[in-house]
């Protein structure tokens, strides 16, 4: 059942991978390598190669938003070397018919460490019965060969 977000109210959805600290679930093409590291938030991540398709979904409980054109953030963390990814493509599901939005890409090489957002402001092309239903996201890989696209937690806030 989703969760009515008024124009006001900010409505956050924090996942992070590989671990059941959110309670919500991921699931993955590629991304297989897992690696741990006190630097990870929880101490553990996920990285891929880049030059790869590859995605890590975030799949989280529903959050509708009735606001026109809302922006959307996402907040990337991102904290380990191996993460160098120059484009790692950043997306969030906006309705019920599996549409995903591209938010932005996020330099994973020149990230500060800790969280990065990245927000966009959703078409209202997007809403379905007069809502958008925001029930995931996902990171893909850039294409980018030589490089490495690293996936930790995330946090998904539409703002007004």
């Amino acid at each position: 059942m989703a969760t009515p977000v008024l124009a006001s109210t900010s409505v956050p959805r924090f996942i992070d991978n590989d671990t059941n600290v959110s309670g919500y679930s991921n699931s993955r093409t590629g991304f297989s390598e897992y690696m741990s590291s006190s630097s990870l938030y929880n101490g553990d991540a996920r990285i891929q190669s880049s030059g790869s398709n590859s995605y890590y979904y975030y799949n989280f409980p529903s959050v509708t938003v009735s606001a026109n054109a809302p922006t959307i953030q996402v907040k990337a963390y991102l904290n380990h070397s191996r993460f160098t990814d120059n484009q790692a493509k950043y997306y969030v599901c906006v309705n019920i018919d599996d549409v995903y939005v591209n938010i932005g890409t996020i330099n994973q090489n020149t990230a500060t460490s800790g969280w990065n957002p990245i927000q966009k402001s959703i078409s209202s092309g997007h809403k379905r019965s007069g809502v958008y239903y925001i029930d995931s996201s996902f990171v893909q890989t850039s294409g980018n060969s030589g490089y490495s696209t690293g996936t930790d937690a995330v946090y998904v806030t539409p703002i007004y």
